[in-house]
């Protein structure tokens, strides 16, 4: 009789897995490829965010590419720049304007169709039809003036018209919290009110206190110049519905009238700013 062979014991099959988690007991199995699993969503979660950071990092560089707007490289510059920017216009002149093209505006202004305004406004016949669109918006020349109430932000803070930061700036270095008043921010009635600012800003002004004196610079060098045109261009570039006014004036010649005493000012200033929007 054959003695009946022992069987020996099967081989389990060893897995690629086996080997990976060959330090765990069979219970810790379920567990580790549990860790395994949540550390690939989170490799796969890093990815993604890693993927988006490569295409802001793209679009940041396209941005960088675009070409800026030529009004950009003159907004906040050193101030011996932007002074000798301002200087220079009057010899512009030739280019800015058509001396036979001549627009009237102040803060009352009549809404009255371009050459009929103030009784020197002339437009010639045959430059009637380039100034049709600007005759369509209601009150354009009393929005071209700096005592127009139209929100921008210059240095940080909000203001309510070009006359408020004018006026605020005289006050900048010597009495910051006096200069402060007249923004938005500051929520005073002051802040509201384009005439409150201007008389606040007066040279001899009753509404002020007597201990409350401009800065030096203001007008001695030139900052106001600056100041000036920092408000108009911040005013026109911040609010398209301007900006659009502004172009539509063409290369008209553009006149301030005093409402104190009626002279009149050639805003040569406005008529850059308008050749570079």
């Amino acid at each position: 009789m054959q003695q009946r062979r022992s069987q020996k014991p099967q081989k389990s099959k060893i897995t690629f897995i086996d080997l990976v988690d060959c330090s765990d007991s069979e219970d810790e199995k379920p567990r580790h490829r549990e860790q395994k699993q949540k550390k690939q969503k989170t490799e796969n979660k890093l990815e993604n965010l890693n993927e988006k950071e490569r295409v802001k990092e793209k679009e940041a560089e396209q941005l960088e590419q675009k070409p800026l707007r030529r009004t950009k490289s003159i907004y906040g510059p050193q101030e011996e720049a932007l002074l000798a920017v301002i200087t220079s216009i009057p010899s512009q002149l030739e280019t800015l304007r058509n001396e036979s093209i001549k627009l009237y505006f102040f803060a009352s202004s009549r809404d009255e169709a371009p050459g009929k305004g103030y009784k020197h406004e002339t437009v010639p016949d045959e430059f009637a039809d380039e100034f049709k669109d600007l005759a369509e918006i209601k009150d354009w020349r009393k929005k071209i003036s700096d005592m127009y109430l139209c929100r921008f932000e210059l240095n940080g803070l909000t203001w309510n018209s070009v006359e408020h930061y004018y006026q605020a700036s005289k006050f900048v270095k010597k009495n910051p919290e006096f200069y402060r008043s007249f923004s938005v921010e500051s929520e005073t009635q002051l802040s509201k009110d384009a005439k409150m600012a201007k008389m606040a800003g007066a040279k001899n002004s009753s509404t002020r206190s007597s201990t409350i004196t401009i800065d030096p610079d203001f007008l001695a060098k030139g900052r106001g110049k600056i100041e000036l045109f920092r408000a108009l261009y911040a005013k026109f570039t911040q609010n398209p519905e301007l900006e659009n006014i502004l172009r539509l004036t063409r290369n008209a010649t553009l006149i301030f009238v005093s409402p104190i005493d009626r002279s009149e000012i050639e805003m040569m200033i406005l008529e850059h700013l308008r050749s570079i929007l």
